[in-house]
């Protein structure tokens, strides 16, 4: 999840909200591929096309990404695969089916949110059980209860958080940039 008017408070000019998702996203796959033991074999990624700019942004920022430009310092073995719209393609049907969800529980966590608590059992844990940072990425972040906002002013590091009244429209839940990857590797079949 990338809270984009934070993003904004937190730097003077951020980097484009769909590029911090897709390394994020990436590097989470590759963390979760690395736990099964598979990060030495090639692992497709589809993402939807947005436009031709838009499309030739993303592939370039997802081969520098993929060639090094990571928290990791490493290759990724992935290769990217744009996909139409028009595709209605079942994947990406689930990731939308599993962005609103977590969108929403970002948004209002006090809200019930069933689909949400289905949903946070898959999700990549610590050792320690924990979520946020593994199965689950919010930027920018701050320390404390999800919605509750105790984060010092701005300061350049990564410690803003979402105000609980946000408009959802506020927030990118990323569903343009929707990673697909077997079912399987997800714990959701």
């Amino acid at each position: 999840m990338i809270r984009k008017p934070d993003l904004g408070k937190q730097y003077h000019a951020p980097e484009n909200p769909y590029s911090i998702a897709l390394e994020f996203g990436l590097e989470r796959l590759y963390k979760h591929l690395e736990g099964l033991g598979q990060t030495e074999r090639l692992t497709h990624v589809v993402v939807e096309r947005r436009g031709k700019r838009e499309d030739e942004e993303l592939e370039l920022q997802f081969r520098r990404i993929c060639d090094g430009a990571n928290f990791h310092n490493t290759h990724l073995p992935f290769e990217i695969v744009m996909a139409p719209k028009a595709s209605n393609a079942p994947g990406m049907q689930l990731a939308d089916l599993v962005a609103r969800p977590i969108g929403i529980k970002t948004l209002r966590p006090q809200q019930s949110n069933r689909a949400y608590d289905i949903l946070e059992t898959k999700f990549r844990r610590s050792p320690n059980g924990e979520i946020r940072g593994w199965g689950l990425k919010t930027f920018p972040k701050c320390e404390g209860p999800p919605g509750i906002s105790r984060c010092p002013a701005p300061t350049g590091h990564f410690q803003s958080n979402l105000s609980p009244k946000m408009p959802e429209s506020e927030l990118a839940v990323n569903r343009s940039l929707r990673l697909v990857v077997p079912l399987h590797l997800l714990g959701l079949i």
